[in-house]
């Protein structure tokens, strides 16, 4: 079975929603852009940070074993082969956020 949940990971909140025990969690939650993360970075640590260990602790408290993170890009640099392979090298970002 599949639940898609669709809620603000970045409080305790999801913690009254997600309450049971999944076989994975695919966060896709995220901010996204440079410009605007410059200009406001507490709703970007909020959502990316905050909520990414909120989901961590989910994991933990329901014993659920497998997590994935959806990311940017941006990691692999100017010019990453496509598709991009985990062993692609993240040394360069093209941003600092990345």
């Amino acid at each position: 079975r599949r639940q898609i949940a669709h809620v603000d990971i970045g409080g305790d909140s999801v913690f009254a929603h997600l309450s049971e025990h999944y076989d994975g969690v695919i966060n896709l939650a995220a901010w996204a852009g440079v410009r605007a993360s410059v200009k406001n970075p507490w709703v970007y640590v909020e959502s990316n940070v905050v909520g990414t260990l909120n989901m961590l602790e989910l994991c933990r408290q329901t014993g659920t074993k497998k997590f994935l993170l959806a990311s940017t890009s941006s990691i692999y640099g100017e010019n990453p082969p496509y598709p991009t392979p985990e062993t692609a090298s993240s040394s360069e970002p093209t941003a600092r956020s990345a």
